[in-house]
């Protein structure tokens, strides 16, 4: 298996070498270019988040149970049962509660809600996904967190895997691979690579998967910090922040969460949409809160080439080649002043191509990272 997997990623370097090597721009017509004060037009185009997030609190300080699940559901009402019955058909040994927040739901979400019973319902104003995870978090009695959206599905086996690997030698997170799914019965496996560590660094973690759906954390892990609110792709403040406060991690390479592929969701319409510049924004949110932290800014700035590469070119896409200039020349902006050595090859190719302020050099770089 791990020969095939390499196999693959051989395969795929050298077709996204080719790539480019004979590149050529898909707007010939309207090519972008850098420009000046795009800091400021960028503010105009997608106000940067406050960035804040609800006051930090736990109820009770003890754990009650093992493990919170937290769900937040907006305007979910085709998928949050099947979400909710994945989770209350767990078989296991271990003690668990199910935190459900609505979000401020237009549908018929909040009464499908009602419908269950044995699980904790909060209700909010519309807020989004980062503080209805922050809210339930408020609530949460357990010694682990885990996860889920509201239209994605917990395999049979999750809660009591998950807590077996972190009970064994009192891990800071525990997570496990992943499978896509569409209603025609489509699916598709994201194993990841096994990670074991009493002291994991960051690459190893990488090696998993970089979300805050599908795992289980410490509780207390939260106490330290919380994601930032208002950012449309709070992920990366797991990628860049939670792995570097985390002690102990392991990854199981089992697909136990289920991730809908929703014609309507957030992932789906982000390449489209306005908000896309927060991958820009939470950047900048990365940089502060990782020196407040005291991390090691030239590894965190290593790893922040990427979200400012491949990431920010492919959350963008669809946007407007005025818009994708402008949040193309506030990565150069900020990365002018970047001195890094040892960088791989994808690396060296997006990170000179913003050094130079070279926006079509910068497309083909990030296009086939």
């Amino acid at each position: 298996m791990n020969i095939k997997r390499r196999a693959r990623r051989l395969a795929l370097g050298a077709y996204n070498e080719y790539k480019y090597l004979t590149w050529s721009s898909r707007r010939r017509d309207a090519v972008g270019e850098y420009c000046d004060d795009a800091r400021n037009k960028l503010r105009r185009f997608s106000p940067k988040p406050a960035g804040d997030c609800e006051s930090q609190c736990f109820l009770p300080t003890d754990p009650g149970v093992d493990l919170s699940v937290v769900v937040p559901a907006y305007n979910v009402e085709d998928y949050v049962a099947e979400c909710l019955n994945s989770i209350l058909n767990q078989k296991t040994r271990y003690s668990y509660e199910i935190i459900c927040v609505d979000d401020g739901s237009t549908d018929r979400s909040g009464a499908i809600l009602e419908g269950f019973q044995g699980i904790k319902i909060v209700r909010q104003a519309n807020g989004g996904l980062t503080r209805a995870r922050n809210v339930g978090l408020n609530h949460a009695r357990g010694k682990y967190v885990y996860f889920i959206d509201s239209d994605d599905v917990a395999a049979p086996g999750t809660i009591e895997t998950l807590l077996n690997k972190a009970y064994e030698t009192d891990y800071d997170i525990v997570s496990a691979g992943f499978y896509r799914f569409n209603e025609d019965g489509f699916r598709k496996n994201f194993p990841g690579i096994k990670v074991d560590s009493r002291n994991s660094s960051v690459k190893d973690m990488w090696k998993a998967h970089c979300y805050y759906w599908g795992k289980i954390y410490k509780r207390t892990l939260f106490e330290s910090f919380r994601p930032p609110e208002g950012y449309l792709i709070e992920d990366m403040s797991y990628t860049h922040i939670m792995t570097r406060i985390c002690k102990s991690f392991a990854h199981i390479p089992e697909p136990l969460y289920g991730y809908r592929i929703n014609p309507k969701g957030i992932m789906a319409t982000l390449n489209a949409n306005p908000k896309a510049s927060d991958q820009y924004w939470l950047v900048e949110w990365i940089i502060k809160e990782a020196e407040r932290r005291r991390f090691d800014m030239r590894d965190v700035k290593k790893g922040l080439i990427r979200e400012l590469g491949p990431f920010l070119f492919n959350r963008s896409i669809r946007l407007d080649l005025e818009h994708r200039s402008i949040l193309f020349s506030c990565a150069s902006d900020l990365v002018g002043t970047w001195d890094l050595s040892q960088l791989n090859k994808k690396q060296k190719r997006v990170f000179a191509a913003l050094k130079r302020k070279d926006f079509a050099q910068w497309e083909r770089a990030s296009s086939t990272w």
